[in-house]
């Protein structure tokens, strides 16, 4: 069936396909917030923030001892503000969103299905059914617990159990295909 030229409706006519690799689960709530936690990792992003944060803070104490005592004020307070800021949020995405997600969409606590294929990942979940070219996706991580899928656009993420896969083979049969239907960028060395 490797072979064969099939015009699925999510391809192109004349588009070569092999079959998708099927996945199906429901998250536990321990789970569900360990992936959350796993796929908000402290980005770049948070991190230039608490870097720029804590150069200004330092321009603060050099401004300071330059004589310029509200300029050093200044700095102080802005560096300090950016470096609360930084922490707060990153501590709201890491334990409050993943609760509320879990008491607020009942889709979190629903079964979800997963067909992952050349052309990318088809999805379907308790309040939605659709179909994401692999184009659409920035990075894919590869953690002890999930695989992680992070779109371009930064909104959202598929977040996928290990476990959600029966055997050793269905899971390795489903690497190869993220391998062979993924630029190399797209996914981490080991993937």
């Amino acid at each position: 069936m490797d072979d064969e030229i099939i015009n699925d409706g999510r391809g192109q006519q004349g588009a070569s396909w092999s079959p998708g690799v099927p996945v199906s689960f429901t998250f536990t709530e321990e789970e569900y917030y360990l992936a959350c936690r796993e796929s908000w990792s402290v980005g770049r992003r948070q991190l230039a923030s608490a870097s720029i944060g804590f150069l200004v803070l330092v321009a603060a104490v050099a401004t300071f001892y330059g004589g310029m005592l509200i300029v050093a004020t200044i700095f102080a307070v802005l560096g300090a503000m950016n470096l609360v800021v930084v922490a707060t949020t990153v501590a709201y995405m890491r334990s409050v969103l993943p609760r509320r997600g879990w008491v607020r969409l009942e889709a979190n606590r629903a079964e979800q299905t997963y067909e992952f294929d050349p052309q990318g990942v088809g999805e379907r979940t308790a309040v939605a059914a659709g179909h994401v070219l692999w184009g659409a996706f920035a990075k894919v991580a590869e953690t002890p617990n999930f695989y992680i899928f992070h779109t371009k656009a930064g909104v959202r993420a598929i977040l996928l159990p290990r476990r959600a896969f029966g055997a050793p083979a269905e899971e390795q049969r489903f690497r190869e295909l993220v391998r062979a239907s993924t630029v190399a960028e797209l996914r981490p060395d080991k993937f």
